[in-house]
Order: structure tokens, then C-alpha cells, then sequence
């Protein structure tokens, strides 16, 4: 018994070390892909030139986004896939005791959660390059709403697979799907807006859909990173992982 409870601790430590090899590749990709669009930004010059004549407002809007995303990736991923293997299934032991299930989650379907995660995360910094070379606001503002649409969708995606496979998750990860949903509405309410309030800040001359999006960016900063450090915080011990999924509640 000891034996091949060594040889499983063994197995689950490379998948540990695999899963983690593969996230470092897939935030740092993201990051890559983010870091190249703010520099843009930054380059961008010209009287007509939309980003060069909004520069700051755009760039800090974009940092906050692509900073949520970027934090919220790792985070997540390391919490499920690293500190949060192997997976239970949700109800375990009652559910193995009356031979419902196995308790154990099986690897592919693991493996098929983290490639979901990973798909998702490479189409966001698809979207941010899209917002970063915007030539019209027009185009800035689709790009952000669209990209805060799929990230609504990856929400949705988490917790119907979740639930559909009984799998127990680490932290409840269900205030992203609020959050992304509140600032695709108000990426929306922007563009609508724009070109038809004629006030500007005082001083930054800012435009006043890019104001708005930038106290909203902030704001959504914040309670974001709040609820992530918050979920780390809570985030429960090998002992406990056979409890029911929050997630899933």
C-alpha cells in the first residue's frame, strides 16, 4: 500500500511539473502578446492619429484590462492545475461510498480543462493586440467589448464543464463573469457616447468616454485583484479538497 501510494504521489508531482511548464509558457505568451500592443501605444504618433491623440487614457485602460487577465490567469491556473492536483470528484467520499463515482478526476479530463483555459487565454491577448492597434474608436471599442465578451464566455464555459464533470475547484471564480459582463456594458455605453458629450477632463483634456472608462478600469481593478488574493487566502488544504465545489454552488 505504501508503495503505491509513493509511486501515485510521484505520478502527480510530473503532472504537477507539466501543468506548470505549460502555464508558465501560456502567461508568458499572453504577457508577450500584451506588452507588444502598450508599446504600440506608446509609439504612436500624428495630430489624426486616434491613439497618439488619446494616448494615456487608452494606455491605462488597457493596462488595468490586460493586468486583470494576466494576474487572474495566473492565479487561477497555478490554484487549480498546480496546488489544486489532483482533482476529486465533487461529493467525494459520499458519492464513492455508494459507488456513484470514482474520486478521482480523471487526467484527460483535466487536461481538457487546462487546454479550455489556455485556448481562452491565447484568443484575450488576440483581442488586446486588436485594442492596442485600433485606428478609430470605432474599433477600440469593439475590440475591448468583444474581448470582455469572451471573457464572460470563458465564466460561462468554467462552470458548465465544472458542474457537468462533478469536478471540485479550489476558489469560486464566478465574480469574473459579473465583473467582465459590467465592463463590456460600459465599453458599450462609451462608444455609444462618444463624440456626443462635449466635456473634456480639466488640465489632461481627456475625452469623456475615455474618462469614464478609465474611473470604471480602476474601480474594477481593484475589486478584482481583492476577490483573487481573497480566494488565494481561502484556498483549501489537500485535507479538505473532498468537500463539495463552491464553484459548482
Amino acid at each position: 500500500m505504501e508503495a503505491n501510494n509513493a509511486e501515485l504521489e510521484a505520478n502527480n508531482a510530473e503532472h504537477k511539473k507539466r501543468f506548470e511548464k505549460t502555464i508558465q509558457v501560456a502567461v508568458a505568451f499572453y504577457a508577450a502578446l500584451t506588452g507588444f500592443g502598450l508599446k504600440h501605444i506608446l509609439d504612436a504618433e500624428g495630430s489624426s492619429d486616434f491613439l497618439a491623440m488619446n494616448k494615456w487614457p487608452i494606455f491605462i485602460v488597457a493596462v488595468l484590462l490586460f493586468f486583470r487577465i494576466l494576474a487572474g490567469a495566473a492565479n487561477h491556473l497555478w490554484a487549480e492545475y498546480v496546488r489544486g492536483y489532483p482533482k476529486y470528484v465533487r461529493g467525494y467520499p459520499q458519492r464513492v461510498q455508494t459507488g456513484q463515482s470514482q474520486p478521482l478526476v480523471s487526467k484527460t479530463a483535466v487536461n481538457r480543462l487546462l487546454i479550455k483555459d489556455v485556448a481562452f487565454l491565447t484568443v484575450f491577448g488576440l483581442f488586446a493586440e486588436l485594442m492596442c492597434y485600433a485606428t478609430s474608436p470605432q474599433a477600440f471599442f469593439l475590440a475591448g467589448f468583444l474581448f470582455l465578451v469572451v471573457a464572460f464566455l470563458w465564466s460561462q464555459a468554467h462552470r458548465i464543464i465544472v458542474n457537468s464533470w462533478h469536478i471540485t475547484t479550489v476558489g469560486n471564480w464566478r465574480f469574473w463573469a459579473r465583473l467582465d459582463l459590467l465592463m463590456a456594458g460600459v465599453f458599450l455605453f462609451a462608444w455609444l457616447i462618444w463624440g456626443r458629450l462635449g466635456w473634456t477632463v480639466p488640465v489632461l483634456g481627456w475625452n469623456s468616454s475615455l474618462t469614464i472608462l478609465v474611473a470604471v478600469s480602476i474601480i474594477l481593478f481593484y475589486v478584482d485583484l481583492s476577490k483573487q488574493f481573497g480566494e488565494l487566502q481561502s484556498n483549501p488544504s489537500k485535507e479538505d479538497q473532498n468537500e463539495p465545489s463552491r464553484e459548482g454552488t
